[in-house]
């Protein structure tokens, strides 16, 4: 966990981004872009042809090639069928407990055939997909890619909460494999959970400030530098906790909305595309944070309601603003601020998704 002195803080975590973001590049959180749909998740491979079938019946193989490489809900799957034997989609997490089932699916002719959900599937990282062929197999494979495991002969229809692993007896043992499906989704951020007063488990009482604000005019950073211009509604909330008398939980939530500017890059860690000014759209988020210090014994904002609206008055271009920090209108300057959480999500439409956290950074805003 990092700490940061409070006069780091004039500007609040978004700032600090600049630095978290390096540290999450050299930890390989990389985004993964695809054009398909406003914030692509993808798990599996493709759809393409591929020249083997499973000669098992009424088992389940699980694909390891391509696990979801962040939280998301998957809302469309597409596979190559070989013939139209039914089979279902699984899902298993990362110690290989089902997690999702499908319903049966029929493939309506051979080739590429696609099936969506009646509601999204959610996925975390590193869960995969897998494959329940009630006949013999109906989606090719490929021997290559990454170890795939399955169920034996005729072991029957999974359920969830069963887990198919090789290690434990229940799968067999691992053939490198490729299937022909891919699913696609979009990535989600449950930053709700994250800043909300719940997640403040030591909390005592309550809150000794809770206040809204309106920020305008402050510029928000990417991966390669300064992208949009945001105006954002905030609510902030700190209670004492039971650490010590002189610790305090704060959370901050935001919601807002962002306006990329002509000609700067785009926010995410990929590959780099110029923005056209177009790219327009909101985000929420926020983060949860201890706060060690004394208070002011004369608070130089009000601790309950709202506050003033407050310009930061950012030129994107010098990147020079006037920024306000909530925190020193309340704590002594010799108060210590640590993160625990945060992250924010930016929905652009058409133009993507981006999320940036504390988990990692996936998606664009392109």
């Amino acid at each position: 966990m990092r700490i940061f002195f409070i006069y780091f803080l004039d500007w609040e975590v978004k700032r600090m981004n600049k630095i978290l973001k390096s540290i999450f590049s050299l930890a390989l959180f990389f985004a993964f872009v695809m054009p398909v749909f406003a914030a692509d998740l993808t798990v599996g491979n493709d759809s393409n042809a591929r020249p083997n079938i499973d000669t098992y019946s009424n088992f389940t193989i699980i694909d390891t090639n391509n696990p979801a490489d962040f939280s998301g809900d998957l809302v469309s799957f597409s596979y190559w069928a070989s013939n139209v034997n039914a089979f279902r989609f699984v899902v298993v997490d990362d110690v290989s407990s089902v997690i999702w089932v499908s319903d049966e699916i029929t493939p309506e002719y051979i080739g590429v055939n696609t099936f969506e959900p009646l509601t999204p599937v959610h996925v975390e990282k590193d869960w995969n997909i897998g494959l329940y062929f009630a006949s013999t197999g109906t989606v090719p494979y490929v021997y290559d890619g990454s170890a795939s495991y399955w169920t034996p002969n005729n072991f029957g229809l999974p359920e969830v909460g069963d887990v198919i692993d090789p290690e434990d007896g229940f799968g067999s043992s691992a053939t490198d494999r490729t299937y022909s499906f891919v699913a696609i989704g979009e990535y989600t951020l449950d930053w709700g959970s994250e800043v909300n007063a719940s997640a403040c488990t030591n909390k005592i009482g309550k809150p000794v400030i809770n206040i809204t604000m309106k920020i305008k005019n402050d510029i928000d950073s990417g991966f390669h530098g300064y992208w949009a211009y945001d105006n954002n509604n905030r609510q902030i909330q700190v209670w004492k906790t039971t650490d010590g008398e002189n610790t305090y939980c704060a959370i901050a939530r935001y919601e807002g909305q962002f306006d990329a500017q002509k000609d700067m890059n785009s926010p995410g860690a990929g590959d780099i595309s110029t923005l056209d000014g177009d790219e327009d759209g909101t985000f929420q988020g926020g983060y949860r944070a201890t706060i060690t210090g004394n208070l002011l014994e004369t608070p130089l904002w009000e601790t309950k309601g709202n506050v003033e609206t407050i310009d930061y008055e950012c030129n994107i271009v010098t990147t020079v603003c006037t920024y306000v920090s909530w925190v020193d209108q309340y704590f002594e300057e010799t108060s210590i601020f640590s993160y625990n959480w945060w992250g924010w999500i930016y929905h652009g439409g058409s133009h993507g998704t981006w999320i940036n956290a504390e988990e990692g950074s996936v998606g664009n805003i392109e």
